[in-house]
């Protein structure tokens, strides 16, 4: 709406950036909040919560988003950066989201794309099951899914004291991965 540009430009003058911050009814998931919370869900809410975690991980795949879930990324995770709202259903938000660019040249771009091809055919071959779970995670040693998973376990464990739902994630993730 032109009235609403020209409020902003009266307003704003010549500012080169923007930001727009949206407010998220809801709980961050991390504390005791959002653990008292999943704890008291029922089977299916759980399964449903685990599940749309899996899609938002599908999601940050895409955009190379580092900082929220260390499925793919070496690093600890902030599950601060997933929003449990607050209403009749179960319903997940991603904030803070961030779209990295991964450059042509360096070992970065050829390690993602690896462990990103490597990710999505076993959540579609359904390997990351029978892969054998790893312990420690990818930090004491090379990345595979099942250390990749580990690392989301030990976030979520960290984080809120949550047992993640390995299956309802991986469908999520799967469901995600094929949009």
């Amino acid at each position: 709406i032109e009235e609403h540009r020209a409020v902003a430009r009266r307003h704003h003058g010549k500012t080169e950036f923007e930001g727009v911050l949206e407010f998220v009814p809801g709980v961050s998931v991390q504390g005791m909040e959002v653990h008292s919370l999943l704890k008291e869900m029922s089977a299916e809410s759980l399964r449903s919560f685990w599940e749309q975690v899996g899609r938002l991980i599908s999601f940050d795949a895409l955009i190379n988003n580092v900082d929220r879930v260390p499925l793919l990324w070496d690093n600890e995770g902030n599950t601060a950066n997933i929003m449990l709202l607050s209403n009749d259903s179960i319903e997940v938000v991603g904030i803070d989201q961030a779209v990295t660019a991964i450059v042509d040249k360096g070992p970065g771009r050829a390690r993602y794309l690896d462990r990103l091809s490597t990710l999505s055919r076993a959540t579609f071959d359904g390997s990351w099951a029978t892969e054998g779970c790893a312990v420690d995670g990818f930090r004491s040693g090379p990345w595979s899914v099942s250390a990749g998973l580990a690392c989301v376990r030990e976030a979520f464990q960290l984080s809120c004291g949550a047992e993640v739902e390995l299956q309802a994630l991986m469908d999520g993730l799967r469901a995600g991965l094929a949009c």
